[in-house]
């Protein structure tokens, strides 16, 4: 159903026939008749006389129709189409046309969204076809078609070459569904007829649509025709059409042969098909004549059938083509060497079985391929070598591992070495080619893994600069699958040189970097890495602690330390963070970043505990550590929080073993005992003795809330009831103070999960007498424990509870809504739903609606909180949704159930149906969410009555002055504009229009009812249409506002289109343009790198005015984000040794050097404002000293400013230099040179012949006058009319609002003289 077209009847109508007004049954049983028609198929046996039918070809042909196959001319396409768009029913008037019902050509009956101009005469061909059928009395089987449809095929003459592609299309439709059988018994014939057709057709629909069917027919025939060389040769001729000058025609050919010599039933012992020979001969007979002529064209047609083929051909063909292949790569074309490549890639991507490609002409392929390795290849030459040569390999180790491993060595390097060719596509060619190799063949091989890596190393050179993240992402995926098997000599050597290549100058490929270290962390373990990477953290030594030059590998660590033992943590990371705590010094600064390096220390252990290998052993360990640090260490209970949590979810994992969950049920009683207590304390306790308030009190308690409610899990049951009876005993404590109780109650509900009969008894006897209570903190938390006991009610080991405690449970949940506190009904209401649905019948629902329908609507209204009016919601919808439910089951219609819930509704809007204590404001929002819910819920399924009075309410309501209440309707307008059908919106088109556009008041028109009613508009416009609400009004604001959100709806697609364009061209160059390369993987890898670098970067201010970007430098108008610099950073003038790789890569960088930056640090500010230092001042005792910068910004605005002033001066002093000069001298040579400058005579404007003139004043000229310095005389008056060449570098807003108004002035004091001269 792709490519199905709907028909719609909008404008037409279906003219009834007389007394059928009434009728349902349709007049035409289509797919009734194709049913029947497919049973009777099924039944019918082959005709033994099928040949004797058709010996008189002649009488045959004399019944076809052949005159009346046609439809139209080419030229009444579009005419036909445009009828086909005004059907009035869902019958097709191609179905009614060709008068066929029989399923197989159904895609017949459909406009084909290709426009092609075949379908015309596929319909004629049918419909001929269907009749001829229809009046020998058939039934309209496939095999009366397949007879007929060849003997038309066989009648039509060759020059209507269109009439016989439309036969052969519907032959090949009815060649899919026609019994083998048919198909064999009748192959003589129609090989004989189709290749007839084939000699004596021409155009290219035609040979395609014969050459397609022939392929199908010869595809169903028995494994002993193929011995025949006749039917051999007809793959010779099928093959011929393979180089033909059609494409079409080309790619049916080599579809056709693939199909049929890639049929495993008629592969024969030899692992070949029978016709594979001699395809194969006449393949490499063409390629060598080909080759001799160097007929390029028909060498790329015969590689494109090659590698269809070849993987199915014998193994002499194989090695001939593979020879002749390699012959021609010595013809210098780009062109048709990358086919070579991608031929064979494609080819042995196919997996030639042994018979055809054994291991040992694999392993000479692998040779060839590796010995055409060149440096200076073209690089569009050289990622379809290495995918070829990728492909090779791969298919050796499918045969041969043993021998793939043997030769791949060989081949890793000048792999590798397409890294130094400094190319983002070959780059991101050779990652994919290397991953490849990995996964399936290096995978843990010890040798060639660590091999790998080392060749990864060597590829981070000078050359590869522009390409390094792509090196890095290799050894990231080099880790990630040889893991363990890398060898630490190659390991080490790699990490070291990440560690040195990751500093400031290669800011561009941090990421990347530590996306590799991530993957070593995570894959080959944390203890590997710190083995090579020390984090050389001395507690005795201070300076080292607070320079700490490896503090990146922290946030590495804690986002990918996984399946590491816990024993490591307590014999290195702990330990290391006890002892700088321990040896905290007592300057502020360094204490703060001692403390801070501890604290990143204890973050590792949440991670580690997610997947902890030693779990069981040493998890006692580390609890009673932790157990001591929660009481004691009041900064890291947190962290120690998120470790339990982590231990609790990884033992409640649903395939962990049970002696992990062991493990926890032994420690619940100790820690939930000390978690209790910590959650329970009194707000004075933890101001005073540990000095916790406020937000971080709140956050703990939190914290250690949902620890306890995931340790409930795994508590066992006896723990659960202690702690239930002395929870229940301190909340009945009239001495303890009411936040204290509170917090006893939250425990309380978080203990009922696994509370037995008892408890559960013992805890409701305790809390009812709070759901009346006048507290509304305790009454909160009372309806709040009953949410959780509900909750249980389906549960079998407390259904004695819910028996015995029925009556209390729903007197609670009678008692008035007046009672419970707004905070309260939450619960309540998430009562109401677990209530709801347990019911299983339509009398208990209705009664339920009736009880508690108005209390849920009440909920809904804003005045309540968030989670409230949530659970509100999705009671009111599950109610709604039970009604019909189980209404369906008693033969109720959907809105006969919904009407009761409609009249409480509207009754809830008439004012005299309040009750006392009602707020009617509160209570006619809550009804009108209500009805909006209803609208759009339930509007499809509303019968006219509802819809007219939802509708009429609407319309009626629109008017009403509270701004609240108006723009809850105006969005119940705009869901019933946006759900209800045409024909409804078409009924009550008058009445919605008026209302919008006339019933609205122009009061109290706040910005959400604009907002609101601009919605409104965006659907009508959409029903309706921007002409007729045009036409409707004549207000200027609704005008107004309809155009713009035409004209907002005609800018959007084309936004749209434009940014999915750019999109699209974004990632179509992410393996080309380097910088949109580098910004998405800077984006993607700093998730990875937990937000945060190093400690001094997490003291330091990050956000300096004066810092400044210039790593990617936009120069002639591309950006530099793959670019090599130099460091000069020691003055000593030593040579450098280029060959040296450890040496060069200290001395290059990927981003500018510091003293770069602080030179344009200096060009940007003054010099005698030191800027260059952004870091803050600390005084001794810690502080940070803030500067007053505002001073100095003054000052050079200041300083600005006056030389603005200067300018006019200095211009006029520029320009009477001449005659203030005191030397004799220089105004003689000055006037020499003024004389020899200018050519008397001629005519026009007299010329400066001066050689060195340009058209501007001298280079010379303006250095003298640039030096001679700014002066003013005191006397002299500014002129704000002159005008003044401002530098675009320091140009600002300031200095052009002052020359604005000095214009203007000079402009007002113009106009008075002239009014005074008058």
């Amino acid at each position: 159903m792709k490519y199905r077209l709907r028909f719609k009847s909008r404008g037409a109508r279906t003219r009834i026939t007389k007394g059928k007004s009434s009728e349902s049954n349709p007049s035409v049983t289509r797919h009734r008749e194709a049913a029947r028609a497919t049973h009777i198929v099924q039944k019918i046996q082959t005709d033994k006389s099928y040949d004797a039918k058709f010996s008189d070809e002649d009488a045959v042909l004399e019944q076809i129709p052949l005159h009346k196959m046609q439809i139209g001319d080419a030229e009444e396409i579009k005419t036909v189409r445009s009828n086909f768009s005004e059907l009035t029913s869902a019958k097709s008037q191609l179905s009614q046309f060709t008068s066929c019902t029989n399923p197989t050509f159904d895609p017949v009956h459909r406009i084909w969204r290709s426009g092609s101009v075949l379908q015309n005469e596929v319909l004629a061909v049918l419909a001929a076809t269907a009749e001829l059928i229809k009046d020998t009395n058939g039934t309209e089987s496939d095999t009366e078609y397949f007879a007929a449809l060849l003997t038309i095929i066989e009648a039509i003459p060759a020059a209507d070459e269109s009439k016989l592609a439309a036969a052969a299309y519907l032959l090949g439709l009815v060649a899919k569904k026609v019994d083998k059988s048919v198909s064999q018994k009748c192959f003589s014939r129609a090989h004989e007829i189709l290749e007839n057709k084939l000699d004596k057709t021409q155009l290219d629909v035609a040979l395609a649509k014969l050459i397609a069917t022939l392929g199908m027919i010869l595809h169903q025939q028995a494994a002993s025709i193929w011995q025949s060389s006749n039917t051999r040769l007809l793959l010779v001729k099928i093959e011929m059409f393979a180089i033909h000058n059609k494409s079409l025609v080309r790619s049916v050919a080599r579809r056709t042969l693939r199909t049929i010599l890639s049929d495993p039933v008629m592969i024969t012992s030899s692992g070949c098909h029978r016709g594979a020979g001699v395809v194969g001969e006449l393949l490499m007979k063409q390629m060598e004549q080909s080759a001799a002529s160097v007929d390029i064209d028909v060498l790329f047609r015969l590689l494109c059938l090659a590698e269809n083929i070849m993987h199915k051909m014998p193994h002499l063909i194989f090695k001939k083509f593979a020879e002749t292949t390699f012959a021609l790569l010595f013809i210098s074309d780009s062109d048709l060497r990358c086919t070579i490549f991608q031929c064979f890639r494609k080819i042995l991507q196919l997996q030639p079985a042994d018979t055809t490609l054994p291991a040992s002409t694999n392993i000479l392929l692998i040779d060839l391929l590796r010995d055409f390795a060149s440096n200076a290849m073209d690089p569009s030459i050289t990622c379809p070598w290495m995918e070829a040569l990728c492909e090779s390999h791969l298919c050796l180790a499918t045969k041969d591992h043993a021998k793939s491993m043997a030769t791949l060595r060989a081949s890793l390097k000048p792999i590798f070495q397409t890294f130094d060719l400094g190319k983002d596509f070959v780059a991101l060619i050779t990652y994919k080619v290397i991953s490849r190799i990995m996964e399936h063949c290096v995978q843990s091989n010890e040798e060639l893994a660590s091999y790998s890596i080392d060749l990864c190393d060597e590829a981070l050179n000078p050359r590869s600069v522009a390409v390094w993240r792509y090196v890095l992402r290799t050894e990231t995926k080099i880790f990630e699958v040889c893991k363990g098997a890398i060898t630490q000599e190659s390991f080490a050597r790699a990490l070291k040189t990440l560690a040195g290549l990751r500093n400031d100058v290669n800011r561009s490929i941090i990421p990347d970097i530590d996306l590799v270290v991530g993957a070593a962390v995570r894959h080959i373990g944390a203890e590997n890495v710190l083995r090579v990477l020390p984090l050389e953290l001395d507690p005795q030594n201070v300076p080292v602690v607070t320079q700490f030059e490896r503090s990146w590998l922290m946030p590495v660590l804690r986002v990918n330390i996984f399946n590491q033992p816990i024993a490591f943590a307590l014999q290195y990371f702990l330990p290391l963070a006890h002892r700088l705590r321990r040896e905290v010094p007592s300057d502020v600064m360094r204490q703060k970043t001692f403390i801070t390096i501890s604290d990143q220390l204890w973050d590792l252990l949440p991670n580690l505990l997610s997947s902890a290998t030693d779990f069981e052993q040493n998890f006692p360990h580390l609890a009673q550590i932790l157990g001591k640090v929660l009481l004691e260490q009041r900064d890291l209970r947190l962290i120690v929080l998120s470790s339990l949590r982590s231990a609790l979810r990884y033992a409640l994992q649903p395939d962990a073993a049970e002696a992990k969950k062991d493990v926890m049920r032994f420690f619940a009683y100790s820690f939930l005992r000390k978690l209790c207590t910590l959650y329970t304390v009194s707000n004075i306790t933890m101001e005073s003795m540990e000095g916790i308030t406020g937000n971080s009190l709140k956050t703990l308690r939190c914290s250690v809330l949902e620890t306890v409610r995931m340790y409930v899990e795994l508590t066992p049951n006896n723990v659960i009831d202690n702690f239930i009876n002395l929870a229940v005993e301190k909340a009945q404590s009239k001495d303890m103070d009411l936040d204290q109780k509170v917090r006893v109650l939250d425990i309380m509900a978080a203990l009922v999960k696994k509370a037995s009969v008892s408890g559960l008894s013992s805890m409701f006897s305790s809390i009812q007498p709070w759901f009346i209570c006048s507290e509304i903190a305790l009454q909160k938390k009372a309806f709040r424990i009953l949410e959780e006991i509900i909750k249980r009610m389906n549960d079998e080991a407390v259904k004695d509870f819910f028996a015995s405690s029925a009556d209390e449970i729903n007197n609670v949940l009678d008692q008035g809504l007046d009672s419970i506190a707004k905070s309260a009904r939450a619960a309540l209401v998430a009562v109401y739903y677990v209530k709801l649905s347990s019911l299983t019948s339509f009398k208990n629902v209705e009664s339920f609606g009736k009880k508690f329908l108005r209390r849920i609507i009440i909920c809904l209204d804003k005045s309540h909180n968030i989670r409230t009016r949530s659970n509100a919601l999705k009671c009111f919808v599950k109610l709604c949704q039970q009604l019909i439910l189980f209404g369906s089951d008693e033969s109720k219609s959907p809105s006969s159930v919904l009407h009761p819930i409609l009249n409480i509704i509207f009754g809830m809007l008439n004012p005299e149906g309040l009750y006392p204590n009602e707020d009617s404001v509160e209570i006619v929002r809550s009804s009108t969410i209500a009805l909006n819910i209803i609208a759009q819920k339930f509007t499809r399924i509303l019968d006219a009555s509802l819809l007219s009075r939802l509708v009429a309410h609407a319309c009626s309501w629109i008017s009403d002055g509270r701004p609240l209440v108006r723009v809850l309707i105006i969005r119940l307008l705009r869901m019933l504009a946006k759900k209800l059908p045409d024909y409804t919106m078409r009924q009550y088109q008058e009445l919605l229009l008026s209302a919008v556009f006339d019933g609205q008041s122009t009061t109290n028109l706040t910005q959400k009812i604009r907002k609101a009613n601009r919605l409104l508009l965006e659907v009508l416009i959409d029903r309706y249409g921007i002409e007729v609400l045009m036409i409707r009004t004549n207000k200027l604001d609704w005008i107004k506002q309809l155009k713009a959100v035409a004209k907002i709806r005609l800018i959007i697609p084309y936004c749209r289109r434009r940014r999915e364009r750019r999109n699209r061209t974004g990632a179509h160059n992410v393996g080309i343009d380097g910088c949109q390369d580098q910004d998405i993987v800077s984006v993607v890898s700093s998730a990875r790198t937990a937000g945060a670098d190093t400690v001094l970067n997490m003291l330091c201010d990050a956000d300096s005015e004066n810092e400044v970007e210039i790593d990617r430098e936009s120069i002639g108008g591309r950006t530099r984000g793959s670019s090599m610099w130099l460091k000069n950073d020691d003055d000593d003038e030593n040579m450098m040794d280029l060959l040296d790789r450890n040496k060069i890569l200290k001395k290059i960088a990927t981003s500018r050097s510091g003293f770069l930056k602080d030179k344009t640090l200096r060009e940007m500010n003054d010099s005698g404002n030191d800027k260059s230092n952004n870091s803050f001042k600390v005084a001794k005792d810690g502080r940070i000293i803030i500067e007053n910068l505002d001073i100095d910004q003054d000052k050079r605005k200041r300083k600005q400013r006056t030389k603005l002033l200067d300018m006019p001066e200095k211009m006029r002093r520029d320009s009477g230099s001449k005659s203030d000069s005191d030397s004799d001298c220089d105004s003689n040579s000055r006037t020499i040179n003024d004389k020899s400058r200018w050519k008397p005579g001629g005519k026009g404007i007299h010329r400066n012949v001066c050689k060195s003139f340009t058209g501007t004043t001298s280079s010379n000229e303006f250095l003298k006058r640039r030096a001679a310095g700014d002066k003013r005389k005191k006397n002299e008056k500014y002129e704000p009319y002159v005008y003044i060449p401002i530098n675009k570098r320091r140009r600002g807003k300031d200095e052009m609002k002052m020359l604005l108004k000095g214009t203007k002035k000079g402009v007002a004091v113009a106009s008075k003289v002239k009014k005074m001269v008058c």
